[in-house]
């Protein structure tokens, strides 16, 4: 390792279109090891890692980190650069990594063949085959199968660079990482421990500040309670050593109001009045001081309608080939009312299954969300919001905003990240009345509070639903049918696979 140590300093930074500073003033240093960073989608939790690895120009402050590079992204559009080198070169950490995670020695020549999950696998691949100094993981169990998951995290564990992870897979974080960078309001708080452990610590510090919160504003009512009574008591001191009011010839008054002005004993109220004021005053600060993030109040009502149609679609029995695979599928129907999970391996399908079923629906008013959104299609989707009229425009960003995301982020960035990008075209959709939602992988760059509040909206919608799910938490609470596609298991059915009902 040339350098132990990545460290930002005083690091600001700001988006050319942004009203707003993103981060101001960052300080931070990570040493070798994973490093988690989380944060709500549109945090910058991307920009970030782009500040550490050169990739942006900070503001202000500066970065060093070492000079051996490379950031995983979360797009598997392109073959990896290095990834023919780890395919061709004769060493034992080549092939390790190459089982490891079950890389195929011709899937750079069929790379369009491939699923998104495979493409992943071999972007980590080739990733881990340079054994950069620093390395940068964009969201990399997106599309990835429980196996496939459990292949990259062992794959994760033999890097022992400055490791920087982002994610929202939670047991990734917590088996990784050995600390987390929270980010929250453009401030970050670097904690150990993975997700679980750094999210329990931030909700025993938010604790404690409401607490010195909640004790200050007692202590500041009570001290403003005796400022009004010494207020009082010192009104009287003052009338007692006033002689304004004294007859001319009262010679035994103004005896006694110079002796209590020599004697000072009334001059005391006054002297604690002052004093409560200055107490009063800290309090006043300590208050201040005592700031929590603001906790965005999430959950979006879907304006959905079940159809009148007997059924959305009919797809009839077929085998659909890809490369070296064939999936055998039988009849599939949906009706109104509908709620189905399309489950099974990276590979076996699913996707191209769903492009076939949208390309036979017999209604027009249907939500389609693929895995990822083309960089044309997020640029599209902030120049529609753009267009908009206040009215219709107020209403989807209410419904963005609700889905946990910021709205001052969604409004001034021309190229959301892919989470918000989602959220934006999910809010769309939903604002226009339609009858099925067909969604693949739509918990992929999601954050976890944000997989929540979809997860109600969808249970509570009255459409039909078509899931491409990975995450068999979010498949058992939304649907009612599972279709999963598996293995064929008959002899001679290698690389064969078949869709079955559950």
């Amino acid at each position: 390792m040339s350098t132990e140590f990545c460290a930002a300093s005083n690091l600001s930074f700001s988006y050319p279109a942004q009203i707003t500073t993103l981060f101001s003033d960052l300080s931070f240093t990570l040493p070798r090891g994973w490093c988690g960073i989380v944060g709500a989608n549109g945090s910058g939790k991307t920009t970030l890692a782009r500040l550490v690895l050169g990739e942006l120009a900070p503001a202000s402050g500066s970065v060093n980190a070492p000079a051996s590079r490379h950031h995983c992204r979360q797009e598997v559009a392109e073959v990896p650069e290095a990834l023919l080198d780890l395919l061709s070169v004769a060493e034992a950490d080549a092939h390790r990594m190459i089982e490891s995670l079950a890389v195929g020695y011709d899937w750079p020549y069929r790379w369009e063949t491939l699923s998104h999950g495979e493409r992943k696998r071999a972007q980590l691949a080739a990733a881990l085959y340079l054994q950069p100094d620093l390395l940068v993981l964009d969201e990399p169990t997106n599309h990835l199968d429980i196996d496939a998951v459990r292949m990259i995290r062992t794959a994760l564990s033999t890097y022992h660079g400055i490791g920087i992870l982002i994610s929202h897979d939670r047991a990734l974080l917590d088996q990784l990482c050995e600390r987390c960078l929270f980010i929250d309001s453009g401030s970050v708080t670097l904690r150990p421990g993975g997700f679980t452990q750094g999210l329990a610590e931030a909700d025993r510090e938010r604790e404690s500040i409401l607490r010195d919160r909640q004790n200050a504003r007692r202590e500041l009512t009570r001290l403003k309670r005796e400022a009004n009574r010494r207020k009082t008591e010192a009104a009287a001191s003052e009338s007692r050593v006033s002689k304004r009011n004294l007859a001319p010839h009262d010679s035994d008054g103004r005896g006694r109001i110079n002796l209590a002005r020599v004697s000072g004993k009334d001059a005391v109220a006054g002297k604690l009045l002052k004093q409560m004021d200055q107490r009063i005053e800290r309090a006043s600060q300590r208050i201040d001081a005592s700031r929590v993030s603001r906790q965005a109040q999430l959950g979006v009502t879907i304006d959905t309608q079940r159809t009148k149609r007997d059924l959305l679609f009919r797809l009839e029995a077929t085998q659909i080939a890809m490369g070296d695979r064939t999936v055998t599928i039988p009849e599939l129907t949906m009706a109104p009312a509908d709620r189905v999970a399309l489950m099974g391996p990276n590979g076996a399908g699913k996707s191209t299954l769903v492009r076939a079923i949208v390309s036979r629906l017999m209604t027009e008013r249907y939500l389609f969300m693929p895995q990822e959104l083309p960089g044309q299609t997020m640029l599209g989707l902030t120049a529609k919001l753009a267009s908009l009229d206040p009215g219709p425009k107020g209403e989807l960003i209410s419904a963005v905003t609700r889905l946990g995301s910021d709205p001052e982020r969604v409004l001034e960035t021309a190229r959301p990240s892919p989470g918000e990008a989602r959220k934006l075209m999910l809010a769309f959709g939903l604002t226009e009345g339609v009858e099925l939602i067909v969604l693949d992988e739509p918990t992929n760059h999601m954050d976890l509070p944000s997989i929540r509040a979809i997860e109600e909206a969808l249970a509570s919608c009255n459409a039909a639903l078509l899931l491409v799910t990975h995450d068999e938490e979010f498949a058992q609470r939304l649907a009612t049918v599972i279709w999963r596609i598996s293995e064929d298991g008959q002899d001679g059915a290698a690389h064969s696979y078949v869709l079955r009902f559950q």
